[in-house]
């Protein structure tokens, strides 16, 4: 049997990373790939990049970024020294500047395809700072007393084409978020929260922020649920239990919003394209049912009426209302046709028409 310990996918679903053991002793780091969305997974491609059959290492916090292209886990050996791996997923090239900054590297994921954020330890405090494929560093953030949860946009997701960072710090009691190019921000205090875990993901609507989830306990709401937060306006949103899809309104789908450009975003238009074309589908068959009732009621109005022109010879008496409805739909079931599908609703109605009241109706 395999055993799973952390695992990632690619925003299109296509690529996926994950660290397995076989035995209980041996470690791999596996990359899968699919030929398309909703294909069998084991029509999947694997290869190995990262194994271990002496029992000395252990990965863990595997990343893959957007595309598929790079990634990043942590390596530890023999339980004390632990590594950040940021490899090339077409070579398999591991990165030596980050892998020889020993317990460092603590949190990290990605802000763009071979770029990472990364939470580094500065002495009692934090760093934050961002490394990519080329070895270009930058501290976009220091002196910060508490890291954990850390979460990322990467920039091939946004409107804007700016990253965003957020992470937790629980010294401080506050969610925080930086965006590419401008200063830290606390987002959301968290006094009296208990927070288990946060997210980041980029607008659906293509405004120029993103979405902050939370799994907790919010002061103002005492329940253990999902939460949003919109980096537009702050404003707690409490998700419902039941999620629905999110997609954009589909009076925008093809506005000049909606771009092609980048795949998670053309992936998603196609989902409502198709959400669409099924809404479409669903209206039509509701049209065509509604226009055959009409047709079917139409006639039973026609047969209805010489049903009554047969009875008036026939009644000479004060017969009953429920009687002459029943002699009526007899007169129709003796002509089968169209109307019979709606002969069942005629008694009530003729019942109601022979005893209505002339002067309160004003038919007198």
């Amino acid at each position: 049997t395999a055993d799973y310990f952390s695992a990632d996918i690619s925003t299109d679903g296509l690529d996926f990373i994950y660290d397995t053991t076989t035995n209980g002793t041996d470690r791999y780091i596996m990359k899968g790939a699919l030929s398309a969305v909703g294909v069998d997974p084991a029509t999947a491609s694997y290869s190995v990049l990262d194994s271990d059959l002496s029992s000395t290492y252990t990965y863990n916090s595997v990343k893959i970024s957007s595309d598929g292209s790079y990634v990043a886990y942590h390596e530890t050996y023999s339980g004390t020294d632990t590594r950040l791996v940021f490899k090339d997923t077409a070579t398999n090239t591991r990165n030596n500047t980050l892998y020889n900054q020993i317990n460092r590297n603590e949190f990290f994921d990605f802000i763009d395809t071979n770029k990472l954020a990364i939470a580094r330890t500065s002495g009692t405090n934090y760093d934050l700072a961002t490394f990519d494929s080329n070895n270009a560093s930058s501290i976009v953030a220091s002196n910060i007393s508490s890291i954990s949860n850390l979460v990322t946009v990467e920039e091939s997701l946004t409107s804007n084409s700016k990253y965003y960072i957020g992470f937790y710090d629980s010294v401080n009691e506050r969610i925080d978020l930086y965006r590419k190019g401008e200063g830290l921000t606390a987002r959301h205090s968290t006094t009296g929260d208990t927070i288990n875990q946060i997210s980041l993901s980029a607008d659906v609507k293509g405004l120029e922020s993103v979405v902050l989830g939370i799994t907790g306990i919010l002061s103002a709401d005492p329940s253990n649920q999902l939460y949003s937060l919109f980096s537009a306006d702050y404003q707690n949103v409490v998700i419902p239990t039941r999620l629905g899809a999110i997609t954009q309104d589909i009076g925008n789908i093809l506005d000049s919003s909606s771009k092609l450009m980048r795949k998670p975003e053309s992936i998603r238009l196609l989902h409502d394209l198709k959400g669409l074309r099924e809404q479409i589908d669903n209206n039509l068959k509701a049209i065509g049912s509604a226009k055959q009732m009409i047709e079917d009621n139409i006639e039973l109005v026609r047969s209805a009426g010489f049903a009554f022109l047969n009875l008036s010879d026939q009644i000479t008496d004060d017969t009953e209302a429920d009687a002459v409805a029943q002699l009526v739909r007899n007169e129709i079931r003796r002509a089968p046709g169209r109307a019979l599908a709606q002969a069942e609703n005629l008694q009530s109605v003729a019942i109601a028409a022979l005893t209505a009241d002339p002067e309160e109706s004003g038919l007198n």
